[in-house]
């Protein structure tokens, strides 16, 4: 899949980081990224491009956030018949073993540990695009 046609949705609670993944997607050539500042939203917003029959090619995820974390998300993400397709990246400071195992637990399609270049953010996108034979 071209990069430039997906549509994303980026999960994190802190704006700056949000902002720093939207420039680097839009470089990546993606423009068409919504955000969410926690999980909770981030259900809605699937919810609603589901029903407004535009849903998300990926989402991009933070771990740690409150109300929902990323991880609950994902879970929920996967137990859902209509959402379980969706490529899912979770981007995180939490680089841990622990951690990881648990993603990959909940059928995280990759995982990126902050900081992260461009570069390595595209390849982590492309790799999640490709499991599952979503790509």
């Amino acid at each position: 899949m071209l990069l430039p046609s997906l549509k994303v949705l980026v999960v994190d609670d802190m704006p700056a980081v949000r902002m720093v993944l939207r420039n680097m997607l839009a470089g990546l050539g993606v423009s068409a990224v919504a955000e969410s500042e926690d999980g909770d939203l981030a259900w809605l917003a699937l919810q609603d491009a589901l029903a407004e029959r535009v849903p998300f090619d990926l989402v991009v995820c933070d771990w740690n956030m409150p109300r929902m974390s990323g991880a609950d998300l994902l879970r929920a993400v996967r137990a859902s018949s209509e959402f379980r397709k969706v490529a899912f990246l979770m981007v995180t400071a939490q680089g841990d073993l622990e951690h990881l195992s648990e993603a990959q637990q909940a059928q995280v399609d990759g995982y990126v540990v902050k900081p992260f270049t461009a570069e390595q953010l595209e390849g982590a996108i492309r790799q999640a695009l490709g499991r599952g034979g979503r790509g």
